[in-house]
């Protein structure tokens, strides 16, 4: 004969517990809305240096076709383009002013330059190998003509753009390295001199560049950003 146990009750497991799962959800939305605070913020006020920069580095600032600039390869032009700006060979060169969002602007504009160069690459399966950056960059060290020594061209590098010699071949050399094949490309049975040009500006005017960072009152000025070739 069954026995039937008055006054026993059991318990509902906590993740079965409606209150429970409503604490859940509501702690996992409030982390949501705070890391997208903290990314808005960062997109707003151009944070550049601090411990908000992992949280947001991964985030797109900007993006070509399939190839995205992230917040931390905007944060490696900006600090190229500060150190430049600030730097003796600008004030030599009577280009030395304040950096400002006009700057931070041109960092931005020369990053998705190099993806649009990536993007273009790509499609006209045009490589840059690791030894091919190597060699040209090597022949740039070769062209400066002077007996030059790594150390010294470590520290030219780091004070006159704060790059070490990795980072300026990723972001010089490379690039102009693409854009050096492509324009030779688009030279090939075209009458225009300027044939790359132009179609990297019409690239560049496509509805799939998008600038995910914004800037007010910014006029173009002369900088770094519009200089990729060697």
């Amino acid at each position: 004969m069954a026995t039937h146990h008055e006054g026993t009750h059991h318990a509902v497991p906590a993740l079965k517990n409606p209150r429970v799962l409503l604490l859940i959800a509501a702690a996992i939305i409030i982390i949501v809305v705070a890391c997208a605070g903290i990314a808005a913020s960062g997109y707003v006020y151009h944070v550049e240096s601090g411990p908000m920069i992992p949280l947001i580095g991964w985030l797109p600032a900007a993006r070509v076709g399939s190839q995205t600039v992230t917040y931390a390869q905007y944060l490696q032009h900006v600090q190229v383009q500060r150190t430049f700006i600030e730097g003796p060979a600008a004030r030599d060169q009577g280009v030395s002013t304040t950096f400002d969002d006009t700057q931070r602007s041109a960092a931005l504009e020369r990053a998705i330059r190099i993806a649009a160069i990536d993007d273009m690459a790509m499609k006209a399966g045009i490589q840059a190998t690791p030894l091919d950056v190597e060699r040209a960059y090597l022949g740039l060290v070769d062209r400066a003509g002077t007996s030059t020594t790594p150390q010294e061209i470590h520290d030219f590098l780091h004070d006159q753009f704060g790059m070490d010699e990795n980072e300026f071949k990723q972001l010089v050399v490379r690039p102009a390295l693409l854009e050096d094949t492509l324009r030779q490309a688009a030279s090939i049975g075209s009458s225009d001199p300027n044939a790359f040009d132009t179609q990297l500006q019409a690239r560049l005017g496509e509805p799939d560049v998008v600038r995910y960072i914004r800037f007010t009152d910014v006029t173009t000025t002369p900088s770094l950003a519009n200089t990729t070739s060697t």
